[in-house]
């Protein structure tokens, strides 16, 4: 009887991963998302001098650089929108990606719609703002 029960915990567990995918089961940091960043700095100093300049944006220490990152998306329609929305703002932007979890990666689906659903740019500001807390939030932890 036991055997039997440890196998078929042992079976399930294995049709677990390949159904849900082992990466999705343990949350893996390999979902790719676009950055709209202001620039890279060496000093933290540089980088809040040029982010109190824009007035918008949040700062990242990464790879011994602080870096300022305009916007977060996963869809490149939405980034181009953004770059058209900071060209009018005359803000210049320069596009990278980066890896987030899981977590993360599917909450920007929520905010990612309501710009899509918007052609009002005051709408792009204070969503593009939750987008970035959210994000120093989960890189937090």
């Amino acid at each position: 009887m036991l055997i039997l029960m440890l196998l078929s915990i042992s079976l399930g567990f294995i049709f677990t991963i390949v159904v849900l995918n082992k990466e999705n089961l343990f949350g893996s940091n390999n979902y790719t998302i676009y950055v709209l960043s202001g620039g890279e700095f060496t000093s933290r100093e540089m980088a809040y001098d040029k982010q109190s300049k824009l007035n918008t944006g949040i700062i990242v220490e990464e790879d011994n650089l602080y870096k300022i990152y305009l916007a977060l998306y996963k869809d490149l329609d939405l980034v181009n929108k953004m770059l058209n929305y900071y060209e009018d703002e005359d803000i210049n932007v320069y596009i990278n990606t980066i890896n987030v979890d899981r977590s993360f990666y599917n909450t920007l689906n929520n905010y990612e719609e309501v710009i899509k659903n918007s052609d009002s740019n005051l709408v792009f500001k204070p969503v593009n703002e939750s987008i970035l807390n959210l994000y120093l939030e989960s890189i937090a932890i």
